[in-house]
């Protein structure tokens, strides 16, 4: 049955006109006429695609970010780390040169005047060469010490002791000591690292000089530590005047490093980094005055990470086909049964009811189409019947028969769930199947055409139950007492005055149609009424039916009218019962059914 819209909608103008007719268009060529297989993968491919895009959006800018956040901030503490260690291993050689520079017995060395050079001799074995090689044992990293003094009086052994000659007082160290005024100059020289510190505990010359010491460093200071890390990425670290020393990694890659010195404008900080194809540079200066710098491929710390990423992309691609050819199977198989029921139906209509076509099953489809085998079983025996009795009271349980199989009502009820599953509704489709199923079942029965009134009322029930989902327009109540449970009537009684109501007492608006099914018990009878708050009766179809028992209001083509139902409830219990028609207080109409009632269940 198809849904009534009195309504008459005003073409809408300019670009709402135009959205409007896109937007009817894009409805019916995808949500109606579209086949059940392609909207399934219409469906699947949105589905899939809607976490395809939230996942790679989520790693575009949240995933791979925190990521390259994560591990930059982490690089910068490794770093950090180690500016401290150095620090600390820096101020144990610090310490060492104060325990140095406190020796009395060196300061009374270096500072004597030397008349004999068997006295320097003496003095040199006494406490340069012993002191100061015993210092050298404290640890293995340290490769000797040296003293730059300007003293005439003591041979220098360029080892152990050496003269601020010219080439000193050129150097960097010297610069930094008495120009800068520095407390100490650390640098790295000739492959070692070079800490000078002025001896200023004596001053004996007048021009403002002082002995210095050197300490001269194995480099491996530097690069134990980072070597045992194990994270990735080419290290070095500088001194003040640009030297350089290559803690790890790819010493050439310096040079990618020297094009950026210029940024490195604080104590510590990052240069690039923005996303994982950009190089990244961590730097950190220590408190000597030495700058940690490392360059980091961000490719080299996530390459595990995407691995893994590229491995579930290949496992969502492969899932996403094994579940395409999946709903494709699955689409073909409810396909191919819809269009089979539809098929067998359609011989049903035509009169072919021997037709016997298997769709196998025990869902919804295949209950429906075992019902249909047994209905047109039953269609076929009651034909034949027909034809060899010829009695009306046959030919009435013929049309009877044929109502409950209503080729017209089961289409729309199969159209409707169609359109329910098109739009994803699966649990009003289910409703609409179950309740179909119920129907007819109720409709077959056991073969009698007598029942009681509660197989009428959920018959009746499971018609509305459908209607009301094909219908927005209709509200219905049905209140039968229990002591009207063991009422007997014909079979088939409720429903087509109902039906009646539904196709002729409609107003010509959207106004909801109210139907209310009521009874009582009177003595010997069971009366069961009908009222609408619809167009009611005319004047003459109530006198027509007065005088003929017959009304012309164009009930439908099975002849389950209120006419039919009337002479089949007086062929069945007799002239003194049948049904009666008028117009209530609200101007709809009222059917009143009576029935005979002895009590019996």
């Amino acid at each position: 049955m198809t849904r009534k819209n009195s309504e008459k909608s005003k073409a809408p103008k300019g670009v709402y006109a135009r959205t409007s007719a896109t937007f009817k268009e894009l409805y019916y060529n995808v949500l109606v006429n579209m086949k059940i297989r392609n909207k399934l993968l219409l469906s699947f491919f949105s589905l899939m695609a809607l976490p395809l895009v939230i996942s790679l959006v989520t790693n575009l800018f949240i995933i791979n970010p925190l990521m390259m956040k994560n591990t930059v901030t982490l690089e910068q503490n490794s770093i950090s780390q180690y500016c401290r260690d150095l620090e600390y291993k820096i101020g144990l050689y610090d310490t060492m040169q104060q325990m140095i520079i406190g020796d009395k017995e060196i300061n009374k060395s270096l500072s004597r005047q030397y008349t004999s050079s068997l006295d320097v001799v003496y003095a040199y074995y006494d406490h340069f060469n012993v002191i100061i090689d015993n210092y050298a044992r404290y640890n293995s990293n340290l490769k000797h010490l040296t003293v730059y003094l300007d003293n005439d009086s003591i041979l220098y052994d360029n080892f152990y002791l050496k003269p601020q000659d010219g080439e000193f007082l050129a150097s960097d160290a010297y610069r930094a000591l008495f120009i800068d005024m520095k407390p100490r100059y650390i640098a790295l020289e000739d492959g070692v690292i070079s800490y000078y510190r002025k001896m200023n505990y004596y001053h004996y010359d007048g021009d403002g000089r002082y002995p210095v010491l050197r300490m001269n460093i194995l480099t491996q200071e530097l690069s134990a530590q980072v070597a045992e890390s194990g994270s990735p990425g080419d290290m070095f670290i500088m001194d003040g005047s640009g030297n350089h020393y290559t803690l790890q990694g790819n010493s050439g890659r310096f040079a990618e490093i020297e094009s950026h010195l210029g940024q490195i404008d604080s104590n510590k900080g990052i240069i690039g980094g923005r996303s994982f194809n950009e190089q990244v540079i961590v730097y950190e200066k220590t408190s000597f005055g030495w700058t940690v710098v490392k360059l980091i491929e961000p490719t080299s710390f996530f390459s595990e990470a995407i691995y893994v990423r590229n491995a579930v992309s290949f496992s969502l691609v492969i899932c996403a086909a094994v579940l395409m050819v999946f709903i494709l199977v699955i689409s073909r198989w409810l396909t191919v049964r819809t269009k089979m029921l539809t098929q067998k139906i359609e011989e049903i209509k035509n009169g072919n009811y021997d037709s016997k076509m298997p769709i196998y099953g025990k869902d919804e489809i295949g209950e429906a189409s075992l019902a249909l085998d047994d209905l047109s079983s039953e269609l076929k025996n009651l034909i034949d019947s027909v034809y060899k009795s010829g009695l009306e009271n046959q030919k009435l349980e013929l049309d009877v028969m044929q109502a409950k199989i209503n080729p017209h009502f089961l289409y729309n009820t199969l159209s409707a769930m169609d359109w329910f599953l098109q739009k994803n509704d699966v649990k009003t489709s289910q409703i609409l199947l179950n309740s179909m199923v119920l129907f007819y079942r109720c409709s077959l029965g056991s073969g009698s055409d007598v029942v009681s009134i509660t197989d009428e009322v959920t018959h009746l029930r499971m018609y509305l139950n459908i209607e009301e989902r094909l219908l927005d327009n209709i509200a219905s109540q049905i209140d039968i007492p229990d002591e009207m449970l063991g009422v007997r009537m014909v079979r088939m009684t409720l429903q087509p005055i109902v039906e009646n109501a539904l196709k002729h007492a409609m107003h010509d608006t959207e106004q909801i149609l109210h139907i209310h099914v009521h009874g009582y018990l009177e003595g010997p009878r069971a009366i069961i009424i009908v009222d609408d708050d619809g167009v009611g009766f005319s004047v003459g179809q109530l006198e027509e039916y007065e005088k003929s028992r017959t009304i012309k209001v164009g009930e439908f083509g099975s002849g389950m009218g209120i006419s039919n139902v009337d002479r089949r409830i007086r062929l069945r219990f007799g002239e003194d019962f049948g049904v009666s028609i008028s117009n209530n207080s609200s101007g709809g109409a009222r059917i009143i059914i009576e029935v005979p009632y002895t009590g019996f269940e």
